[in-house]
């Protein structure tokens, strides 16, 4: 099936969108909920006798692009934070409800799940007991165990004689270092800046007999803004996003974009 002709067809499927810089890949986009793609252009009126119109030039020609992904994207994060992805030395904060037992009581210890990380001697810091009355009390971490205070070794939190009670509850935070490569992170530094790429976006056009061909439109420059809400209501947490194209002055192509229809067997 040769198509000579955009005439007659329909975007029918949005696939998915590729983001691309210097060959390399950055990120898919094949979740898609919703897909803009805004061309415009100003035009400017020359006027004679009366206010009657003479003449129009145009200038200002330009097209941006905005859309919502259904699952989170890294590589699109990255691009538009102008930060990077590690999978090491993470760093999570902990919390960790203890209530308190019998022999807990007892002994004036209770136990916390992980190890934490941090200046030894100031690892957890502060522990918040909950009494009878629902007072809160906050214990200050130190050497050894007194009034205000609790000592910390290895997992152990170790209180003062009769501070803590048969049903208490024991509130802890703390910092936990990940093994590496078992999370993932993206830092959002104040001193950088959104980024571009190359865009793909791919999907099926149908034209009025019936028949279904591929389609590409192709961003050479696409600068994202950093602009994006991750936002979680009623319905899942969605990431949007929003780009301009940009003119290539290092080119002898000037296109902000390029549509190609093509059979599927090509």
């Amino acid at each position: 099936m040769g198509i000579v002709s955009i005439d007659g067809w329909t975007v029918t499927q949005w696939d998915a969108i590729e983001g691309f810089k210097n060959g390399l890949h950055l990120f898919t986009l094949d979740e898609l909920q919703e897909v803009a793609i805004n061309n415009t252009e100003e035009s400017q009126d020359v006027t004679g006798a009366g206010g009657s119109i003479l003449n129009s030039n145009k200038r200002n020609k330009g097209c941006n692009g905005t859309g919502t992904n259904g699952l989170l994207s890294g590589g699109l994060m990255e691009v538009q934070t102008g930060g990077k992805q590690t999978t090491k030395d993470i760093v999570i904060l902990q919390k960790d409800t203890i209530t308190v037992t019998a022999d807990m009581a007892s002994a004036n210890k209770v136990s916390i799940t992980k190890t934490p990380t941090g200046t030894a001697g100031a690892e957890i810091q502060y522990v918040y007991v909950k009494g009878a009355t629902e007072v809160v009390t906050t214990y200050q971490q130190a050497v050894d165990a007194g009034e205000g205070k609790f000592a910390y070794d290895n997992k152990e939190i170790t209180f003062a004689a009769s501070a803590i009670a048969e049903g208490n509850v024991v509130t802890v935070y703390y910092n936990v270092k990940l093994t590496d490569d078992t999370g993932v992170k993206i830092t959002n530094d104040a001193s950088k800046y959104s980024t571009e790429c190359e865009l793909v976006y791919t999907g099926l056009a149908k034209n009025a007999c019936g028949k279904e061909a591929c389609f590409q439109f192709s961003v050479p420059r696409a600068d994202f803004t950093g602009n994006f809400n991750l936002e979680m209501g009623d319905s899942q947490t969605t990431h949007s996003f929003e780009w301009t194209a940009l003119k290539n002055k290092c080119s002898t192509s000037n296109n902000f974009w390029d549509f190609i229809i093509f059979p599927d067997e090509d």
